[in-house]
């Protein structure tokens, strides 16, 4: 569910009293004596306390020898500055109370000179983005402090701790890849710069059809009302700070360009049109330090190719770093399922164990590791509940569960578009959207926190931020709560769980190497040049291979014909799967599963170059990339129907009428498995049995790629083994050829 517009502001506004003024400095309010004499003076004063800006002079009260100044709150103090002017100063140790929360207090005062005393009500603001309290994924507070849905076990990405220490990514620019970006949007304009491209103006152009009055060939402010979602990123990634505006961006002095790739108003063919051209653009200009793509296709259908992959690795060469949101769909609820008929096997399936339903590496823009992968937590954070599980994951940024809270954000400006249509007392103008959610949310708060890197240390390059993330994340270690215990069917291993490498970290399919933690981050960077395994990474990846030898099949048995499930067409009167109307309609799935399963074993141990010569040495890895090439599958018949096979993997549609069961490629899809152990023994699942892997196994023979970050850190050198796991429902033909890419960073 999500919460209401309305239900969020009867809780707001008695957490939050807006403040008038704003600035460093001060201004003045009510009545009385300022510069001699007694009497009563009612002053305001605005601290910028989350941006380093921890004081304001008082110029109403004067200069003069004061003998005796008091202030009764624990947030601050009165005390004489080096000018003789009074002048309030925040207690900086109030900012590490988890109940402290940012908003305006008023505080009694008194100031006694030569001249009088004077006393009266300090109005005091702490931080004057009037919304700022609405982000628990910035300043996490609990329910007694804030008075809205938060909880006081709630986690934060401890942003503010950066922001203390005067970093806010000044210097870094950030592009946002999306459906647009409303560049006049009064809390981004400030940070946004030239270079944006519009293109929805470049279709029109090109078809020769009139372009709509208004547009702009480099303004990627949406003409569709409801393309909202890239301004929702940006705000996330970049909305200023300290402006009387709204919110707060992560990184609220980093730069924005936006180029609307994903307009609703684009055809297919322009969208990927538009990517392509969008990494040129970023290429050419060379100051790009970050990009944002909270978008993909689970199922493989969103073009990539060697070409792309290419811009890819270019970009991570340069420094650029891509941050790409892991989709959301973890095992989904029973609904679902009955909407998504080709699915049927591994959503029913994954939804009865509780693993993930959908493969996340379903093309070279996933299983490359030219990226950083987000999954999502919420306010707790735990793994939420649609954010997909990987082993290309990297890290966890905050999405919010959808029961709440969920993440504020801007959203196109006026109430007949974007995501609010409600104006409110604090968002009178409908520019805020109270309910973003989903891994589209996560991935800019990891953006975010690549920008306050990125800005305060420019020269590191991608693998470095790589490295960083992954060492600074919190894990099970440090967050108890997002433990959970390895998931299993049968005889083979879904999800691991938790694991520990042999280089000191520890990796979760759910979240990478943990849920991103910007202190620690800011701490890793400052000492990268003194970290042997960081300095290691100045420079990209090599990449080296290992072949590998595979042995079986053996059997392996798995418990899917334990549930009812069913394939084939839905039956809504009987809420079954069917094999086909009119066709098989007395099959249950599990007659095809039962003892089918089979496990082969690969070896190899011999690193060579690119070349396929023999290399020495000690070499740290990055990541693994394992690829099973020439993969198809035996033919086998059951009742008359192809079950494995070529011939089985040709229906990719829902069936009608009497047409061959599409259930069959649905199984010989899903009832496949990937895992590769380390040779220090870090064992990891790169695509769990009942996966789906649409896009990646279509007609005939295949090559099947899977990447995992497990090994990162790990010392190897040529001569140790490595062993990669096949489960496969069916049996594999013969001839197939089974290697290990490992990216990895010379040591000696």
């Amino acid at each position: 569910m999500e919460f209401r517009k309305s239900e969020l502001i009867l809780a707001i506004v008695s957490a939050l009293s807006l403040a008038s003024c704003g600035g460093s400095g001060s201004s003045s309010s009510g009545g009385g004596s300022s510069d001699s004499g007694s009497g009563t003076a009612n002053i305001s004063v605005s601290l910028d306390v989350l941006n380093g800006k921890d004081s304001a002079v008082i110029y109403k009260l004067g200069s003069s020898d004061y003998s005796y100044l008091s202030a009764s709150t624990e947030n601050g103090s009165l005390v004489l500055g080096d000018d003789g002017y009074p002048v309030f100063r925040f207690n900086s140790e109030r900012l590490s109370d988890p109940d402290f929360v940012l908003t305006t207090e008023e505080v009694p005062y008194e100031a006694t000179s030569t001249s009088g005393t004077v006393s009266g009500v300090l109005t005091v603001s702490y931080g004057n983005d009037p919304l700022i309290n609405h982000q628990w994924y910035i300043r996490a507070t609990s329910p007694e402090a804030s008075g809205y849905y938060l909880k006081s076990d709630m986690i934060d990405g401890l942003f503010f701790e950066a922001w203390r220490k005067a970093v806010s990514g000044d210097g870094a620019v950030v592009a946002v890849l999306d459906d647009g970006l409303e560049i006049k949007h009064h809390d981004l304009s400030a940070n946004v710069i030239s270079g944006s491209y519009n293109y929805v103006y470049a279709q029109y152009k090109k078809s020769g059809e009139s372009i709509p009055e208004g547009m702009t060939e480099t303004d990627p402010t949406p003409f569709s009302k409801g393309d909202a979602h890239g301004t929702n990123v940006a705000g996330i990634i970049a909305a200023a700070s300290a402006n009387d505006r709204g919110i707060s961006g992560i990184a609220p002095k980093a730069k924005l360009i936006g180029f609307n790739v994903m307009s609703s108003l684009l055809s297919t063919y322009w969208q990927n049109a538009g990517r392509y051209d969008a990494y040129r653009k970023i290429l050419g200009r060379g100051d790009v330090d970050v990009i944002n793509e909270s978008f993909g296709s689970y199922d493989g259908g969103f073009y990539a190719d060697d070409n792309m992959s290419a811009f890819h690795k270019a970009l991570y060469d340069a420094g650029t770093v891509r941050v790409s949101s892991s989709g959301n769909y973890f095992a989904p609820d029973e609904d679902l399922n009955a909407k998504a008929t080709s699915e049927a096997i591994e959503y029913q399936e994954c939804y009865r164990i509780g693993t993930n339903c959908v493969w996340t590496q379903n093309g070279p823009g996933d299983y490359l590791p030219w990226v950083v992968k987000a999954a999502a937590v919420g306010a707790d954070g735990v793994h939420t509940s649609y954010s997909s599980a990987g082993s290309n994951l990297l890290v966890a940024g905050f999405g919010g569960e959808v029961t709440g809270p969920l993440l504020y954000s801007t959203d196109l400006s006026g109430c007949s578009k974007g995501y609010n249509r409600e104006t409110s007392a604090d968002d009178r103008e409908c520019r805020y959207y109270s309910s973003f959610v989903g891994t589209s949310a996560a991935a800019p708060t990891v953006t975010g926190l690549v920008a306050l890197l990125k800005g305060k240390y420019s020269s590191l390059t991608a693998s470095q931020i790589r490295w960083i993330l992954a060492k600074s994340a919190r894990n099970d270690d440090d967050l108890p709560q997002i433990s959970y215990v390895p998931v299993k069917s049968g005889d083979i291993t879904v999800d691991e769980g938790w694991i520990g490498n042999n280089a000191g970290l520890r990796f979760s399919r759910r979240y990478g190497f943990g849920v991103i933690d910007a202190s620690a981050a800011l701490t890793a960077a400052e000492g990268c040049s003194g970290d042997a395994e960081c300095a290691a990474r100045a420079a990209s990846p090599e990449q080296y291979t290992v072949e590998l030898s595979c042995t079986g099949p053996s059997p392996v048995r798995d418990n899917a014909s334990e549930s009812t499930v069913w394939a084939g067409t839905y039956d809504s009167d009987i809420r079954k799967y069917m094999i086909g109307t009119g066709y098989d309609t007395g099959h249950e799935v599990s007659t095809y599963l039962s003892s089918q399963d089979q496990h082969y074993t690969c070896k190899g141990s011999e690193l060579t170059d690119s070349n396929r010569t023999p290399v020495s040495g000690t070499f740290t890895v990055d990541s693994v990339l394992l690829t099973v090439s020439d993969f198809s599958f035996k033919e086998k018949k059951a009742g008359g129907i192809s079950v494995c096979g070529s011939s089985a993997l040709e229906y990719q549609t829902p069936m009608t009428g009497s047409e061959t069961a599409d259930f069959v490629n649905t199984v010989a899809r899903s009832k496949l498995g990937f895992s590769v152990t380390s040779p220090a023994g870090t064992y990891s699942v790169l695509k769990g049995f009942f996966e789906n892997s649409s896009g990646s196994l279509n007609l005939g023979t295949v090559s099947v790629n899977a990447l995992t970050n497990a090994p990162m850190g790990e010392h190897v050198s040529s001569g140790e083994e490595w062993s990669a796991d096949i489960y496969s429902w069916c049996d594999l033909e013969d001839g197939y050829d089974a290697e290990l890419t490992v990216y990895a960073h010379r040591l000696n």
